[in-house]
């Protein structure tokens, strides 16, 4: 399991799996479950905890799109594969936003 999180860190597990089961699903996940503890747990704390679980998710993924986009440059500037990973890093940027969004809005 520890090297799950160390492959996924390091952006060695490939972009389909480090976005959708990583970064969507266990983002989704821990937003719900937070949401549910939100009135029985320091808001503080629960925005901290989102906060680390987005970071590491954000960061596995980005440099799984990163690694994603070395192997496919060399088939194709520009192709399918390569806008995916592109894709995943725009998702990425936008999801930072929204949660510095909503953290300056629950201040």
């Amino acid at each position: 399991m520890f090297k799950t999180f160390k492959d996924f860190w390091f952006g060695k597990l490939e972009l389909r799996k480090s976005f959708w089961y990583g970064l969507f699903l266990i983002g989704i996940v821990v937003f719900f479950i937070g949401n549910f503890f939100i009135y029985t747990i320091n808001f503080n704390l629960y925005i901290f905890f989102i906060f680390l679980v987005l970071l590491f998710l954000s960061i596995g993924t980005w440099r799984s799109a990163e690694n994603f986009k070395k192997t496919k440059l060399l088939h194709r500037f520009f192709s399918q594969d390569y806008l995916w990973a592109i894709a995943a890093q725009t998702y990425i940027i936008f999801q930072i936003i929204l949660f510095i969004f909503f953290f300056l809005k629950n201040l």
